[in-house]
């Protein structure tokens, strides 16, 4: 009996070696740092960890497709700016959010014409829209932080709760239901996985590669917009100008550390949720532990190159091409 248990725990261990640090890493916060698991902290954490789920997910729909977005980031910060200064101008919420949402899909578009019909590599594309947009927050800003006040509509969205659950969680959770099932469920989901795995072979099997491309970029635009607006509900405004390169390692982070979740090396809109939550909860008890916030970016990128490590490992076990 004690040899099956030992066996067990060892292919679980094995299948499953990057959730068990998870959980080994979380039973430590727990046991070192009692604020951790306090109900406010555990709120804080999940409503931070649904916009890096948001970034996250978008970086996740380009990867899919064997692409690259280095400018979710600055999308992010623009469509901040976008909303909170929409808001403050008296445009309602739910145009503010929506104009903040088809400018992601404006930008995401954008990123998928240079990439598809004017070929431009998608490393170098997207890092010219990062450098545009952030010139273009800068324009619209005037280098100036949006301030808002004695909005509770607005509020609602990323500060407050239905039944106890946060606002922003419940909104995550549904969009990466529907993403998870469009993306197993339906034809272009699948097509998708396709043409990142080969596009070549993909085309030849008669599968639209660029209308996948076009879904996945517009999609990145999208959730990196969706993100920028309930980023400016949850810190009431916007700042001058964020940490593109920060949200971008973070998101990144995400999604190759979720690639190594629930199918090994596969990257999936689930995966990628787990991870952003984990990501922040890490970010959160360095923070309480009295870690400066300067060395947080440092292990922000050591949790990336591991988690490329860990996302390359998974598809050398499972024969499967890395997308890049």
């Amino acid at each position: 009996m004690l040899n099956v248990l030992i066996t067990a725990a060892r292919n679980f261990v094995k299948n499953y070696f990057v959730a068990t640090i998870m959980i080994a890493t979380l039973a430590v916060f727990c046991l070192t740092c009692p604020n951790f698991f306090s109900i406010n902290n555990l709120l804080d954490i999940t409503k931070q960890g649904g916009l890096l789920s948001l970034l996250a997910l978008a970086m996740t729909m380009v990867l899919i497709v064997g692409g690259m977005d280095m400018s979710v980031g600055a999308i992010y910060d623009i469509c901040t700016n976008f909303c909170a200064g929409m808001v403050i101008s008296g445009y309602g919420v739910f145009l503010s959010v929506a104009v903040s949402v088809a400018a992601g899909l404006g930008f995401g578009i954008f990123n998928m014409v240079m990439i598809v019909f004017i070929r431009v590599p998608p490393f170098i594309a997207t890092v010219g829209t990062m450098f545009v947009v952030t010139g273009l927050t800068f324009a619209y800003n005037k280098g100036q932080s949006i301030l808002l006040s004695n909005q509770p509509l607005f509020f609602s969205l990323a500060q407050g709760a239905t039944l106890g659950i946060p606002n922003i969680a419940i909104i995550v959770a549904v969009i990466t239901v529907v993403i998870y099932i469009c993306l197993r469920r339906f034809r272009y989901g699948l097509y998708m996985y396709a043409t990142g795995g080969n596009s070549m072979a993909a085309k030849a099997a008669g599968i639209n590669t660029t209308l996948s491309q076009l879904i996945a970029y517009g999609m990145s635009g999208m959730l990196s917009g969706l993100g920028g607006a309930l980023a400016a509900s949850y810190i009431s405004g916007s700042f001058a100008l964020g940490s593109p390169f920060e949200f971008l390692i973070t998101a990144f982070a995400a999604a190759f550390l979720g690639s190594t979740l629930i199918r090994q090396g596969e990257l999936n809109p689930l995966g990628t949720v787990i991870a952003a939550l984990f990501i922040t909860s890490l970010n959160n008890a360095l923070t309480l532990y009295g870690v400066s916030f300067l060395i947080l970016p440092g292990m922000q990128g050591t949790v990336l190159i591991l988690a490329l490590v860990l996302g390359n490992w998974g598809k050398k076990q499972t024969g499967q091409m890395t997308i890049f």
